[in-house]
């Protein structure tokens, strides 16, 4: 159902026209597959996730815009076999991606962090940096891309 949240609010598409900002998104935890599911439909320009759940391959083969991957090293819902077949699958599918891994970091690190353990603090503002830079390289792309 909430794969129709966007044809809800605008189905004309408005949101894709000339004078509408980009629209990118982030999604933490059961946030991702919501994001990977923007990405899938065209809804959005780039999208990030940071310790994913509940993904499927099909969420990555799907992928039709940039992703951004902010993971920890210890994570029991996205493991180093998990994402290491999502980027055999996003290399696979020529996708434009990056990953970055946290190490000393578990999930949810990039929301409940401890701020009082450096390693931990400096994983999270890592992570918000970089999915802020991510989202906003490609919200200026599809910009120009719009306007060339």
């Amino acid at each position: 159902m909430y794969l129709r949240l966007l044809d809800l609010i605008c189905p004309c598409d408005a949101w894709k026209q000339d004078n509408v900002t980009p629209i990118a998104s982030t999604g933490y935890c059961f946030g991702a597959p919501f994001v990977m599911d923007c990405l899938a439909n065209d809804w959005i320009t780039a999208g990030a996730f940071a310790h994913p759940g509940l993904l499927e391959e099909s969420h990555f083969y799907n992928l039709k815009k940039p992703l951004l991957l902010s993971c920890a090293e210890d994570d029991f819902t996205f493991s180093l076999e998990k994402r290491r077949r999502a980027e055999d699958i996003l290399l696979e599918i020529k996708a434009a991606y990056h990953i970055q891994v946290f190490c000393g970091v578990k999930h949810g690190f990039a929301t409940q962090g401890n701020v009082n353990d450096p390693v931990a603090k400096w994983a999270k503002e890592r992570s918000t940096e970089t999915v802020m830079s991510w989202l906003d390289l490609f919200s200026t792309v599809a910009e120009q891309e719009r306007h060339a």
